[in-house]
């Protein structure tokens, strides 16, 4: 079987190495794009005011300075990333470059806001509730491959690879709030939501050596992971007016309590060298198994400046607690399964701080443009030592991000219509297998510390109905 073995270790290895950094599920930052409507203008600094249906979100005490019922609907469209991946390691340098582009059509929140009591001589909402459905994290990507190898590291059996990859990583939040105005300074929220993940994970690749002319030697892989994870999250917000046009706000966000779980896993490797007269085959499908997506205690603390008819300004800090679990959980029996998988299921994330600042200013009485900038720092512990040391197990990436909006809104009585623009430009570390470090399926893998960056940007638009 030796033959079949390394020709089925150079096909790992190529696999590991191409779909490392293109392609991974990202439990490793919390926040890719500010949400919903006034709020990504502001670049996510929303907390100190909240004044809108994206308030439930953001502090649910806000809700009471919703002046009038709201319906709110804001989706990012055609977003595209990029990934970048330079390794100079050993006696080889490897340079990936990975465009993904699709027609995404996310509908990043929609909600509403309506008041259930109202302060007759004032006209200001003592109470208010919403409902809301907001996407805080959405990736589809996909890559493809099709290219003639020549055999690295004397490993023989893959001269030709054909390799594909997809990825759907969906959270959705479902939930509501309800505010109370306790006096002319303060006010208070509470707010629950059911996070909801969906996780698609599908890669397949076809390693081939020989011609037409003569027998082929080949090995394919292919491993799919569907899972889905539910969890509870509560919050607690309060809000401030200070006066002369200050508030403040602060929103705790308890850890999530999991309410349901599902994965299934099927994994499938083949070989065959006609020369040698052997093949192998090997197919498992795992149902019912363990998963987890956790969020640890999160915090907001928001403040706002308004100049009534002029300008507004928004600084907010947003923090979140460490955490660990397992994406999904292989039987410790299932051995064979558990030395195939390329994907990585342990999850460990650091506590984490952000910060986002923004402003607007109204052009005229219709007519508005703001801005803002937001920081999307990793939760993954850092990887240690320079670029090209190894390590004898996966890490995921590590990836500071920074971002910027910048959004044009319209007014008319009824309606708010909002558009714009969202970017956001990272950069770090990730590490990928060094093909040498494979010696035969299963065999330990040595991992490679390499520079990563990559880049998001993607079309708003927010629709508001007011009435």
């Amino acid at each position: 079987m030796g033959p079949m073995i390394r020709a089925l270790a150079g096909l790992l290895a190529v696999v590991l190495l191409l779909a490392g950094p293109a392609a991974r599920a990202d439990d490793t930052h919390y926040r890719d794009y500010p949400l919903g409507g006034r709020a990504v203008g502001l670049g996510g600094a929303f907390t100190g005011l909240a004044d809108d249906p994206s308030g439930i979100y953001y502090n649910p005490a806000g809700l009471v300075d919703v002046k009038q019922g709201n319906v709110q609907i804001s989706t990012n469209l055609y977003g595209f990333e990029v990934a970048d991946t330079f390794l100079a390691a050993v006696d080889r340098v490897t340079d990936f470059d990975t465009v993904v582009t699709e027609l995404n059509i996310i509908p990043s929140s929609a909600s509403f806001t309506s008041s259930l009591q109202t302060d007759e001589a004032t006209g200001r909402s003592i109470t208010t509730y919403g409902l809301g459905v907001f996407v805080p994290s959405y990736r589809n990507t996909s890559a493809r491959t099709l290219s003639d190898l020549a055999p690295i590291g004397g490993l023989p059996g893959c001269d030709r690879l054909a390799y594909q990859r997809t990825l759907l990583d969906r959270t959705f939040w479902f939930g509501g709030a309800i505010a109370h105005r306790l006096d002319d300074t303060w006010s208070v929220g509470a707010s629950g939501f059911l996070a909801y993940r969906t996780l698609r994970d599908q890669e397949s690749t076809t390693c081939s050596a020989g011609d037409a002319s003569s027998s082929t030697t080949f090995a394919t892989a292919e491993t799919n992971l569907n899972l889905a994870v539910a969890a509870l999250i509560l919050s607690f917000g309060i809000k401030a007016d200070l006066g002369d046009g200050w508030t403040v706000g602060l929103t705790v966000t308890s850890p999530s309590i999991r309410a349901f779980d599902y994965a299934d896993l099927r994994v499938t490797r083949t070989a065959a060298d006609p020369v040698q007269g052997q093949s192998e085959f090997f197919q498992r499908e795992l149902d019912g198994l363990s998963a987890n997506t956790k969020y640890g205690t999160g915090i907001r603390l928001g403040g706002a400046y308004v100049l009534e008819h002029s300008s507004t300004f928004t600084a907010d800090l947003d923090f979140y607690a460490g955490t660990s679990y397992e994406l999904f959980r292989v039987p410790p029996d299932q051995r064979k399964v558990r030395d195939a998988l390329t994907l990585t299921s342990r999850i460990e994330r650091d506590p984490v701080l952000n910060f986002a600042v923004g402003a607007e200013h109204l052009l005229m009485p219709k007519l508005s443009v703001s801005g803002g900038l937001f920081t999307n720092f990793t939760s993954a512990p850092a990887i240690p030592g320079e670029v090209g040391d190894s390590f004898a197990v996966d890490h995921l990436p590590s990836v500071h991000a920074f971002g910027a909006a910048t959004v044009v809104g319209w007014f008319t009585e009824h309606t708010l219509t909002r558009i714009g623009l969202v970017m956001s430009y990272g950069d770090g570390s990730d590490v990928v297998p060094r093909y040498a470090g494979i010696n035969g399926l299963g065999a330990q893998t040595d991992f490679v510390k390499v520079d990563y960056s990559r880049l998001f940007a993607f079309a708003f638009v927010s629709s508001t109905v007011r009435f």
